[in-house]
């Protein structure tokens, strides 16, 4: 019983990195693509297309 109580621990952990992985990748973009806006590369998107990329 011990070894299927660890193997969901880790099933957990590793959702958790899943998701971390998977905000940080996505901050990232959000970071390039902010750098292309203030380097006139790329023009930004309006309040509405934000909100519902959220």
């Amino acid at each position: 019983m011990n070894d299927w109580n660890s193997v969901q621990s880790d099933i957990e952990e590793l959702r958790k990195l899943r998701n971390k992985k998977l905000f940080l990748i996505e901050l990232q973009e959000a970071v390039m693509e902010m750098d292309l806006i203030n380097s006139d590369k790329q023009n930004s998107r309006n309040l509405q297309d934000l909100i519902n990329e959220l």
